[in-house]
């Protein structure tokens, strides 16, 4: 049995490396999308504000340096990334994307030639993948970490152009996601998660 090194340090996050967006501006690659920090339904204010608040200070705290927040998220829009270019420079795009959903591959693949960062929301969403005794499972116990930890190594492994922001209203959560940044894929691990059928592409 292989087993993967979980690296441990004052700031896990930087485990995952940088990306400059825009080509100036360095980031820590495992983010935060702060979408979650939102009331219920993702609207208003949050039920625990005083947990909002540790979650940022945590996020920095862990080696967190890209923040990701919006007033809204428009579906498909920012898809149409060639005809934008056109009119002003683009730095990133953001699509769905994760382990159970590749349907914005080749979104991934023009980001990767452009070397645009690339920021996938939903990105732990394993669906499926996940389920008790399910193809994550085994897997993640041979690495010592979550499926979400394992949804999150693969991405950062995927393509050096992936920024990861995964949210949550949660210190706890916060912190086993950010250790994703310390799970080490060995290539076969690697390949073989690869190889999982996605619900879509």
């Amino acid at each position: 049995m292989t087993t993967t090194t979980i690296t441990t340090t004052t700031r896990p996050a930087r485990d995952s490396g940088t990306f400059h967006i825009g080509g100036d501006l360095p980031v820590v690659r495992l983010g935060y999308g702060a979408m979650r920090i939102t009331g219920p339904g993702i609207w208003g204010e949050p039920l625990d504000r005083d947990e909002a608040i540790r979650v940022l200070r945590r996020a920095v705290e862990l080696g967190v340096t890209l923040i990701d927040t919006a007033d809204s998220y428009g579906p498909y829009v920012s898809e149409e990334f060639r005809t934008a270019q056109r009119s002003a420079p683009i730095a990133t795009v953001q699509n769905r994307y994760n382990l159970g959903d590749r349907a914005s591959e080749p979104v991934l693949e023009f980001c990767q030639a452009e070397g645009l960062g690339f920021i996938p929301w939903f990105p732990i969403a394993t669906g499926e993948l996940a389920r008790p005794r399910g193809p994550l499972e085994s897997m993640a116990r041979q690495v010592r970490a979550t499926p979400g930890q394992l949804a999150l190594a693969w991405l950062l492994r995927r393509s050096r152009v992936i920024l990861p922001i995964p949210g949550t209203s949660s210190v706890a959560h916060q912190e086993e996601n950010v250790a994703a940044a310390g799970v080490h894929l060995t290539d076969a691990q690697f390949e073989a998660l690869s190889a999982l059928p996605s619900a879509r592409g």
